[in-house]
């Protein structure tokens, strides 16, 4: 914030939302990342910094949960703790030169925990499985039965691979008149949506035009799936939240549709789990629309006859972490490790939940004298750092 801005922000009141102050926490973090420093303790320094901001964020964005987005008297203090960290920032320079003569590189590493080569090598190979993912993409075609009846799952589960595969190529056939119509040379099914299959193509295009097929003439009911584009509001009063993740009520979707100007395929709650004390609650609303989503990103979200800030829903960039192997990246329903390992004592021999050792607890992640889930774990530190790094990154829309 510059001078011109105090006597602006001494005035916020009720126009300062915690939406907008994670926003400015977040620009912040940004412009101090983009700083050239060469010194170990300068990189430190900014460094810890940096994770101060992170951790303000995280504090906002619980506070946002717990009350409304508009709290005036609470970001006062806020809005006053963001001008003396950006000065502070400000200081940097100084405060490095002062903290290069006081400490050794030695030192002033020692304080925070560095993971693993092996956790390290798990960040690498995560990165590296999500550039794959998102470029395998491009050439995939995923079809479900989520919609179909009965006699077509049920086909769909019994059918040989092989038989399935015929059956697509000639519907391929009868609507793809020209030379290079795509081949379909097997298919691939998912172990968690036994209704869904997927093809691959040799190029973007083919995968173009399978996408335009009318798969009914295959199996009744099977259709290209869509993806769904989530929008996550905030601070929805309780007293409303179960009638609106009820899309039985069609009542209640066609009224949310027609105030959003946005088709919506499902609501459902942002956790698994609420803070039951809470007033309010977060939840997401999916539609197959990304610029009606991004146009409620943008503009907010009515509901009720209230309008509410709305942002990305990003699943891809929260921590996840496997409690079957203990590995963070994926959840327990996609892990390939053909053994459990206990998340209290590390142990090959027992899930978690049949532990009985009265020993102290051991990492499988950083080998540490805590559970493999625990928020102190360096290994879990570094994989936030990234995401949020990450985040920064990423637009906050899903078409730019």
């Amino acid at each position: 914030m510059s001078e011109n801005d105090t006597s602006e922000n001494d005035n916020l009141g009720n126009e300062v939302t915690f939406s907008q102050v994670i926003q400015k926490a977040h620009e912040a973090y940004l412009k101090l990342h983009k700083q050239s420093v060469k010194t170990p303790a300068a990189v430190k320094i900014r460094d810890e910094v940096g994770n101060d901001l992170c951790d303000i964020v995280d504090l906002l964005k619980a506070l946002r949960n717990t009350f409304s987005d508009t709290a005036p008297t609470s970001l006062k203090a806020i809005v006053q703790q963001l001008k003396e960290l950006n000065a502070s920032t400000k200081e940097l320079t100084a405060t490095t030169k002062e903290a290069t003569t006081a400490k050794s590189y030695a030192q002033v590493t020692a304080a925070t925990p560095v993971p693993s080569p092996k956790a390290q090598k798990q960040m690498q190979t995560r990165q590296q499985r999500t550039k794959i993912l998102q470029e395998r993409a491009k050439y995939e075609v995923s079809l479900t039965a989520a919609a179909a009846p009965e006699s077509t799952r049920n086909s769909l589960t019994t059918m040989t691979p092989k038989d399935i595969t015929e059956r697509l190529q000639r519907t391929i056939d009868t609507n793809i008149h020209h030379e290079d119509k795509p081949t379909v040379f097997g298919i691939s099914k998912s172990k968690t949506a036994p209704d869904k299959i997927r093809l691959r193509c040799k190029t973007e295009e083919q995968a173009k035009q399978l996408r335009q097929i009318n798969w009914e003439t295959a199996f009744e009911g099977l259709s290209v799936r869509k993806p769904k584009y989530g929008i996550v509001i905030h601070a929805v009063p309780k007293d409303e939240f179960n009638t609106l993740i009820d899309t039985t009520n069609e009542a209640t979707v066609e009224r949310i549709e027609r105030e959003n100007s946005t088709p919506i395929v499902n609501i459902a709650p942002l956790r698994r789990k609420d803070n039951e004390n809470s007033a309010n609650a977060s939840i997401v609303a999916f539609t197959t629309d990304p610029y009606a989503a991004d146009r409620c990103i943008r503009h907010g979200f009515y509901l009720n006859y209230t309008h509410y800030p709305a942002e990305k829903y990003t699943p891809d960039l929260q921590i996840t972490q496997c409690y079957n192997c203990g590995e963070h990246g994926h959840r327990a329903a996609e892990c390939h490790k053909d053994k459990q390992r206990c998340g209290k004592c590390a142990e090959h021999s027992h899930p978690t939940k049949e532990c009985k050792s009265d020993s102290k607890p051991k990492c499988s992640n950083c080998e540490g004298e805590h559970e493999v889930w625990h928020y102190k774990c360096p290994v879990r530190i570094a994989e936030s750092r990234r995401l949020h790094t990450l985040r920064g990154k990423t637009s906050p829309y899903f078409t730019s």
